[in-house]
């Protein structure tokens, strides 16, 4: 029997009693979406409490990641004076 032949018999079925299918199809998808999120919901406060132990600002997250070009600039201009340095010692 297909989901079609079966949605025609419900069709002839009385109004009442096509109701109380509603109601606990109703029942049934509410109760299955509120089980599913009961058993993430415990997941999800775990995972926001370390969220929040490791959690950094966007302006922490700029200042590491401009402090890292900012050594690494430095270190390449420095990398650069020293090479003129040579160049006009006339070691190069």
């Amino acid at each position: 029997m297909s989901l079609f032949n079966k949605i025609e018999n419900l069709q002839k079925k009385p109004e009442s009693y096509r109701k109380k299918i509603l109601t606990a199809s109703v029942f049934v998808f509410m109760g299955a979406i509120i089980f599913v999120w009961l058993t993430t919901f415990d997941f999800s406060l775990g995972a926001k409490e370390e969220q929040k132990k490791e959690a950094y600002t966007p302006f922490e997250i700029l200042g590491k990641d401009f402090s890292g070009i900012k050594d690494s600039l430095q270190s390449s201009v420095g990398e650069i004076k020293g090479l003129f340095n040579q160049i006009k010692n006339g070691k190069r």
